[in-house]
């Protein structure tokens, strides 16, 4: 079912009051990859990828290790976390260059004449026009930032911003691995699933056959033969099912670890049962709050919203700024005057039409939107609450 944009799975054991953020297992068949993904899109990047290398002539045997940093490399969710890592980066830089000093140096050649009667000079008895005449300066300039509040939250914004930004990126690594290693284990799931079907093919077939002689001898009922041949017929029915189960779970998992559409491949690590340590809620709820990534960048995200908002209501707050040139102005650059400017200046806003008021409203809007921090420790609680082998 689609509602809003988002694809959002149902079955025979989901509530009508599941959402898109209710949390769900990983299956790739439903889309799914994050138990606790804000966004369960219909076009989820982390089931699909870019796939860079080359078909490898016959059978490519792929180990699970194998499979995961092949994901590493390609899936398509983990490269847009690092591109949107990049842009928090680079919005960093930019706001940490507001106030460092920027400092440059110019040249100019100035040629002009100046026509005095413009300036009111008609009775002052001084010539209608100055013929042309020419100058040359090289100068360095300096603009300092010395007092401006907005700019140090921008900052503090931004790097709270790079530090979701870094620990979304982790999330995402994280969400890789899952989603490779449960690709993974469900083609080898579907393989053990599909070679079950053909014993019990082959066990109808038989039973089928002997039934069938019985019949012809008159030693069983000809009901027998015919309850034998629908089992038979069920049973292929199954192994065309788990055959195509498996073809798709291939698929899937050669879409998220970014091999080529064409490579065959067959597994080389087989499925172990391996008993599952035991597990207190408390405890599990406990690890997950200090070190799943995602409520670390919700946590992250939330401060630097708030030192949005402190930035938007400092535009009200007087800012200094210096701003200095010096250097040498003459006829010609051998013959040179050294001269230099510093000038400092107070800006202090008065009247802005109330734009800093919408400022502050929106910046306060973008931070009340949904308290993201609280919601996702919530959807942890709620992984956690008999179903702790989603985190």
């Amino acid at each position: 079912m689609t509602t809003n944009g988002r694809t959002q799975s149902t079955g025979s054991g989901s509530s009508p009051q599941n959402t898109v953020d209710t949390p769900r297992p990983f299956n790739p068949g439903q889309n799914t990859t994050n138990p606790s993904a804000f966004a369960v899109q219909s076009q989820n990047p982390f089931l699909g990828s870019v796939p860079t290398g080359r078909v490898v002539p016959g059978v490519l045997q792929l180990s699970l290790r194998a499979a995961v940093d092949l994901a590493l490399r390609t899936n398509l969710g983990y490269i847009d976390s690092e591109q949107d890592h990049q842009r928090s980066r680079a919005a960093r830089l930019r706001a940490l260059s507001t106030l460092l000093p920027q400092i440059g140096v110019e040249s100019t050649e100035d040629y002009r004449n100046l026509v005095m009667d413009a300036l009111g000079t008609e009775k002052l008895g001084v010539p209608h026009v100055v013929q042309g005449y020419n100058y040359q300066t090289a100068h360095a300039t300096l603009q300092q930032r010395v007092v401006d509040v907005q700019a140090l939250h921008d900052v503090k914004a931004s790097s709270k911003e790079m530090e979701a930004s870094a620990a979304s990126m982790a999330d995402a690594r994280n969400i890789v691995v899952l989603a490779s290693v449960s690709s993974y284990l469900l083609v080898e799931a579907s393989q053990t699933r599909l070679e079950t079907a053909r014993a019990q093919f082959a066990t109808a077939k038989t039973i089928d056959s002997i039934l069938s002689s019985r019949v012809v001898h008159d030693l069983s009922p000809q009901i027998d033969e015919i309850r034998a041949n629908v089992a038979m017929r069920s049973a292929d029915l199954r192994v065309t099912l788990a055959t195509t189960t498996l073809e798709k779970d291939k698929l899937a998992l050669t879409r998220i670890i970014g091999l080529p559409i064409e490579q065959e491949f067959t597994l080389t690590d087989g499925l172990t049962f391996l008993e599952g340590p035991p597990t207190d809620k408390a405890e599990l709820l406990s690890k997950a709050t200090e070190k799943r990534q995602d409520l670390r960048a919700a946590s992250a995200r939330l401060d630097a919203a708030e030192q949005s908002v402190k930035a938007e209501r400092a535009q009200r707050l007087p800012s200094v700024e210096i701003l200095a040139n010096g250097g040498e102005t003459g006829i010609t650059y051998g013959h040179p005057y050294r001269d230099y400017d510093v000038e400092g200046r107070i800006s202090v806003p008065i009247f802005t039409g109330r734009r800093i008021e919408a400022d502050v409203l929106d910046a306060k809007a973008t931070a009340d939107r949904g308290e993201p921090s609280s919601r996702t420790r919530g959807q942890g609680q709620y992984s956690m609450s008999g179903r702790p082998f989603w985190i």
